[in-house]
């Protein structure tokens, strides 16, 4: 109780009713005693008293006690009849004493400052998870923008993705390009660990990768494993706390021909799909990136035939398919298989459908070539 008017403490008696005499009792020359009923209850109308006395009978009380709360107001509940009323601090008989009341009504007043810095605490944290949310939303569309817009078409090679981040950012990349009239350039990358660290490793990633020398009017493709090994001294040199590795497979394919140079670090190895439904891996050597300054790496020819796809995938689909940290390509292909003979977009939904059901911890990255 203070001695300015202006500030005097009051209490709120919340009901359809009016007062009952042990409330007005336990208010009289003590506090000022106001009266609502829910259907005028707010938080601005809450500001200004300190405590609150809420009928247990209102049929409205959990809404009642929501706003009470959000108002940062201590309230004291007379004669619930049942339970489902949320939240409170204090909870008395209808009939409880004036006196006992009053009691009730100095410690809910004491408790009124640190309740309203409590509840500024909550609103200060809800403000900023907002804020942070915003931020990662900003950073989801900042990655995709990495991502190709459209994926390019040379010849009869086609190509289609799958790409479900974990979160609102993704440790995985990919990326199709068209290096020249005859051969397209294509990657699966993922980088160690979730969230922003993981993300921004991938931007890096996207940056970093070399696939051509230019020297005056003329170019050469830098092969596959010398890509590699030049994003690898990159990522060392980078000494990065938060994301230590990651793993990339990187091929080139001439379009023409079906011939194709690729090289693995660290990465899952691919899988081949022929017309008649017969299925291998590539298996390639090669060491993880950003964890040797020496690492080096090997390129490998292989065929992709007409009628043949090669799928590229980040081990998230292992993790989904087969279990954390399992390697089972059976299992991989019993996902793939009764979808391979869909159309490349058929495919790729069928297997979003798959992996809806399955439990996706880790970001999955699935990129299909196919020669038609």
């Amino acid at each position: 109780m203070t001695d300015s008017t202006e500030t005097t403490d009051s209490i709120v008696w919340i009901s359809a009713q009016p007062s009952p005499p042990n409330v007005r009792d336990a208010a009289a020359d003590r506090w000022e005693l106001r009266g609502l009923t829910p259907s005028d209850l707010t938080e601005k109308v809450l500001a200004r008293p300190v405590a609150a006395v809420v009928d247990g009978q209102c049929e409205t009380l959990p809404e009642v006690l929501r706003v009470a709360r959000s108002a940062g107001l201590v309230t004291i509940l007379l004669g619930a009849t049942n339970d489902h009323v949320g939240p409170q601090l204090i909870r008395a008989a209808a009939d409880v004493s004036s006196e006992q009341l009053a009691g009730m009504l100095h410690s809910a007043i004491s408790l009124a400052p640190v309740l309203r810095g409590l509840h500024a605490d909550a609103s200060r944290a809800t403000h900023s998870a907002d804020e942070l949310d915003e931020e990662m939303r900003i950073a989801s569309k900042l990655q995709q923008d990495f991502l190709p817009r459209r994926l390019p078409a040379l010849g009869d090679v086609r190509f289609a993705v799958l790409y479900r981040p974990a979160s609102w950012v993704s440790g995985d990349i990919y990326d199709v390009a068209r290096l020249d009239e005859q051969h397209i350039g294509f990657y699966v990358a993922d980088a160690v660990g979730h969230g922003m660290p993981a993300a921004l490793l991938t931007m890096f990633i996207k940056e970093a990768m070399q696939t051509k020398r230019i020297s005056g009017h003329s170019y050469e493709l830098i092969p596959p494993h010398e890509t590699l090994a030049a994003l690898n001294a990159d990522l060392c040199s980078q000494r990065l706390s938060m994301c230590e590795f990651c793993t990339a497979i990187y091929a080139i394919l001439n379009c023409q021909t079906g011939r194709m140079t690729i090289s693995r670090a660290g990465h899952p190895a691919p899988i081949v799909r022929d017309a008649s439904g017969e299925t291998d891996r590539i298996e390639l050597p090669g060491p993880l990136l950003g964890v040797m300054d020496d690492a080096t790496y090997e390129s490998h020819h292989a065929e992709l035939e007409r009628g043949q796809r090669m799928i590229l995938y980040s081990d998230g689909l292992e993790d989904a398919v087969c279990g954390k940290g399992a390697t089972n390509l059976q299992s991989l292909l019993d996902l793939l298989g009764p979808l391979g003979e869909l159309s490349r977009q058929e495919l790729i939904m069928g297997l979003s459908d798959r992996l809806e059901a399955l439990d996706c911890e880790d970001d999955v990255t699935l990129l299909l070539v196919e020669r038609e």
